[in-house]
């Protein structure tokens, strides 16, 4: 049984770095998700310098049911990490440097 990121990457053509289930484990009563936070954020930043990333979307953060603002503040922190590291590749490529530090 292949995971719903997966599923929905097969579907649409596109990268799907994870859902719903990735972040909120506590959804699950405890099982594991697609991604940790931990995990997410590194593979966020690391797509975002590697690869010629143009733009992003966060969905599905609902305040309602994220009493503690948990999802949110991680989606706040998704769009700075996705956003420094396009950031930081574009000004590596007009210094000619690399940064190879990025996890």
């Amino acid at each position: 049984m292949e995971t719903k990121a997966v599923a929905l990457a097969r579907f649409s053509g596109d990268w799907a770095l994870a859902d719903d289930s990735g972040l909120e484990v506590d959804a699950l009563n405890g099982a594991p998700g697609v991604l940790s936070a931990r995990q997410l954020l590194d593979a966020v930043r690391r797509i975002c310098y590697d690869l010629p990333v143009v733009g992003m979307d966060v969905v599905e953060v609902a305040p309602p049911y994220d009493h503690a603002d948990i999802t949110a503040l991680l989606g706040n922190r998704v769009v700075l990490e996705a956003l420094s590291a396009i950031a930081r590749r574009r000004k590596d490529a007009r210094d000619g440097t690399h940064c190879g530090a990025l996890t």
